[in-house]
């Protein structure tokens, strides 16, 4: 048999992203085989594990994918680049970049109510949990590497309380990106959430940090999809 090219590999890992798209919005995580996918796909199991070590690595390839097609994850990745020059604008605008009409459209999508609900625990496969969890990790890291650059290039006080901002993003970006599901979108929501932005990052330097006071704990991995 002769052996694949890259072109054709990439190509079959294309069909098999699309068709996982297409299923899991459709059925959702759990009622989701790999063989539904397989068959969707036009090709084997075999070829899915080719790709992917099993279902959940697929649908976080999934979300990493929607998350880059979107814009969700490039300015925060940007933004941690030692060699920025503008970090903190870089944050400001993934934060915006939350509120456009493509992203509404994606979260609000059968595939976002998905991802929605394993962030909220109810699809409850170890493995997906794990991976989840990873992810969350990695874009925790991303943000605090993005807030740290912006105190090395003085856009931030050096006393910046970087595990506090790093919350207080988070909570707002969290908060916007569940409006719609807790029924408290406002006329001009878009409009509303930009001005808040704009607030906080024009308030970020007064979170300095307190040396008589440790805190335990974190707000970071509560945002969305994030997708970003």
């Amino acid at each position: 048999m002769p052996k694949r090219t890259h072109e054709e590999a990439m190509l079959t890992k294309q069909q098999i992203m699309d068709a996982a798209y297409k299923v899991f919005s459709e059925k959702g995580y759990d009622k989701t085989s790999l063989s539904d996918i397989a068959r969707e796909a036009g090709v084997t199991r075999g070829a899915i594990y080719w790709h992917f070590e099993d279902k959940a690595e697929l649908l976080c390839e999934l979300i990493r994918g929607m998350a880059e097609k979107h814009n969700l994850a490039g300015h925060l990745r940007r933004a941690a680049d030692p060699e920025e020059t503008d970090p903190l604008g870089l944050l400001k605008q993934w934060m915006l970049q939350h509120s456009t009409l493509e992203a509404q459209k994606l979260f609000t999508s059968n595939l976002g109510l998905v991802v929605r609900a394993v962030f909220d625990g109810t699809e409850t496969e170890n493995a997906l949990r794990e991976r989840v969890h990873e992810m969350l990790l990695e874009r925790d890291q991303i943000l605090s590497a993005a807030v740290v650059n912006a105190v090395n290039h003085r856009q931030l006080p050096s006393n910046a309380d970087v595990e506090l901002i790093c919350s207080f993003l988070t909570y707002i970006l969290n908060g916007y990106c569940n409006v719609d599901r807790f029924g408290f979108r406002a006329q001009d929501q878009e409009n509303v959430y930009q001005r808040l932005v704009d607030f906080c990052f024009d308030e970020l330097s007064q979170l300095k940090r307190r040396s008589s006071v440790r805190r335990r704990g974190s707000a970071l991995g509560l945002a969305h999809l994030q997708l970003s």
